[in-house]
């Protein structure tokens, strides 16, 4: 996902270090994977409170998957590489086989 608005045109504030964002708590804020450009290919990071913000973050006609749609997902899908691109993930690329053309990409993620 890429946005950088809520769907009401408010902006989500973007922090462009790790110390900035891991203190945004409370606060929605995005940030690109790495603090660099990759954002162009893997799209943006949100923190909690932007994903739950009333605002809402998906834009018109998406909404942000549920735990239910997650859970009907891996009901579906084995949690094995089926839905990983086979081509964007970091070496050793164990596993993946886009077996249903999703082509999962990896976002990244902060911890």
């Amino acid at each position: 996902m890429k946005v950088t608005k809520f769907r009401d045109g408010s902006d989500i504030q973007y922090i462009a270090n790790f110390s900035d964002f891991l203190s945004y708590k409370g606060i929605p804020a995005y940030t690109s994977y790495e603090f660099g450009e990759s954002w162009q290919t893997r799209g943006y990071l949100y923190n909690y409170a932007a994903i739950t913000d009333a605002r809402n973050i998906a834009p018109v006609g998406y909404r942000l998957p549920t735990k239910s749609d997650y859970d009907t997902l891996f009901g579906e899908v084995s949690v094995d590489g089926s839905l990983k691109s086979k081509s964007t993930w970091d070496s050793p690329n164990i596993g993946a086989e886009n077996k249903f053309n999703y082509d999962a990409v990896a976002s990244g993620f902060l911890s």
